[in-house]
This record gives structure tokens, sequence and C-alpha cells, in this order.
């Protein structure tokens, strides 16, 4: 399906991110329906993985999403998540506890 050419339905966009395919997603930015938090943040974990230069920026979206959606969001929420995305590149294991730990706090299944 080429890009213009309408929404692509969320289960494909679903399954492109289980399969970790960020290519997919990068050729079809502009067809994709609303992507959840919790599917912004496994992007961001694709980015990390197979576009490091570019993992920077996708954190600070997702983390500039997190404190708008994110109801009752606090100061140490925003640092915590902050803190958590960048450990994560070098400290993976206790970075994605500590975003879990966020996620779960404020109902976002991961």
């Amino acid at each position: 399906m080429p890009s213009g050419s309408g929404v692509i339905p969320y289960p494909r966009v679903r399954a492109a991110i289980e399969k970790g395919d960020l290519g997919f997603l990068l050729t079809h930015a502009r067809d994709l329906p609303p992507i959840g938090l919790a599917d912004a943040l496994r992007i961001c974990l694709m980015y990390r993985d197979q576009d490091s230069e570019r993992y920077d920026a996708a954190a600070i979206r997702w983390l500039m999403r997190f404190v708008a959606e994110v109801k009752d969001v606090s100061l140490e929420d925003i640092e915590s998540a902050a803190a958590a995305l960048d450990a994560l590149p070098e400290h993976p294991n206790g970075a994605m506890e500590q975003l879990s730990a966020l996620c779960v706090r404020h109902g976002l299944a991961l």
C-alpha cells in the first residue's frame, strides 16, 4: 500500500509493532492511524534498537505525549519517565522496569 492511499488498519500497525518492523511504520507514517501511548513507547524501543540516531527525538515525543495525555501526571512522574528514557539505551532492564511501573500506575497497558 503506497503512502497517501488511506489510513492503514490498526491491526496491521500492531502487527508491524509486534514484529519490530520500523521500516513499515516509517514508510507508511502518513497513513498511520493515531497510535496509543503504550504502542508509541514500543516504537521508541524500536528506534533504540534499529535507529539509535533518532531515538532521542522519539523519546522526547513520547515524553511530551505522556505529559499531555496522562491524567494526574506529577513532576515526579515526568522526571522518572525522562530519566528512564535517558537510561534505556544503556540500562534497558532497569529503565523498562521504571517505565512499566509508571505505565501501570497510570493505567497504560504495555
